[in-house]
């Protein structure tokens, strides 16, 4: 299970970081269906030749993380430390693929 994963990672049981860690793999697990489709979704843009989208989806997800991790991690309303970082990248990854996605059925649809 995930104890014993984050363990393997090399933060054992003991560790004062296991808690945190386990928390982030927990949260970033949920994400892990939008990097799948990510994943597929560039695979087919290469295919087509058409590198544009995947490049635009990195910026979104990438300028959604910078935006939420501190959001997420320090601000007075919502301190969820790494649970928050966790959060906030697996929202960005979200995001990223949602457009993605988006511009491929746009683009299947021309």
């Amino acid at each position: 299970g995930g104890p014993g994963a984050v363990g393997l990672l090399g933060c054992p049981r003991g560790s004062p970081l296991h808690a945190d860690a386990l928390a982030y793999a927990r949260i970033r697990a949920l994400a892990l269906p939008a990097a799948v489709a990510s994943f597929a979704a560039e695979g087919v843009c290469r295919g087509l030749g058409d590198t544009k989208p995947p490049l635009r989806a990195a910026l979104v997800a990438g300028a959604a993380n910078v935006v939420l991790d501190p959001l997420l991690m320090f601000s007075p309303w919502c301190k969820l430390g790494v649970a928050g970082a966790a959060a906030a990248t697996g929202l960005a990854q979200v995001a990223g693929c949602s457009l993605l996605l988006y511009e491929l059925k746009k683009a299947r649809s021309k």
